[in-house]
C-alpha cells in the first residue's frame, strides 16, 4: 500500500501520526510541505477528500494568519490561495492512500485509511 503523509516534522501530531503508518510496516511517501510547497489544487484536493472544511484546514495560531486572515470575509477559494502561498497556515497532518484521504487530527484517524 502506498501511504502519503504531508508532514510537518516539527509538529507533534504529525510525528505521531508518522509512527502510527510506520508501526504497521509501512514507510510512507514523505511531503514536508513546508519545504515543498502543495497547489491551491492540491490543497483543495486534500480538503474536499478528506471531508473537513476549509476552515478547519486552516492554522489560526500563526503571524501570517493574524497580517492576512483575521478579520477579513474571505471565500474559501481565496483561503486556499493564501495557504498555497503561506504554507504554514495549512493545518496537518494529511494522510492519503488507495482508500482515502484523513486530517489526522487526532493522529488515530489515519488507521481509517491503512
Amino acid at each position: 500500500m502506498i501511504v502519503t503523509l504531508y508532514h510537518n516534522p516539527k509538529c507533534s501530531k504529525s510525528r505521531e501520526t508518522l509512527e502510527i503508518i510506520q508501526a504497521l510496516g509501512i514507510e510512507p511517501i514523505i511531503v514536508e510541505y513546508l519545504k515543498t510547497p502543495l497547489s491551491a489544487e492540491q490543497i483543495a484536493v486534500l480538503i474536499c477528500e478528506s471531508g473537513i472544511s476549509v476552515q478547519q484546514a486552516l492554522r489560526t495560531d500563526v503571524e501570517v494568519y493574524t497580517q492576512q486572515v483575521a478579520g477579513k470575509t474571505l471565500s474559501d477559494e481565496e483561503l486556499i490561495q493564501l495557504m498555497a502561498e503561506n504554507p504554514s497556515l495549512l493545518n496537518r497532518p494529511f494522510a492519503s492512500s488507495s482508500q482515502g484521504t484523513r486530517f489526522c487530527r487526532p493522529p488515530e484517524l489515519v488507521k481509517e485509511i491503512l
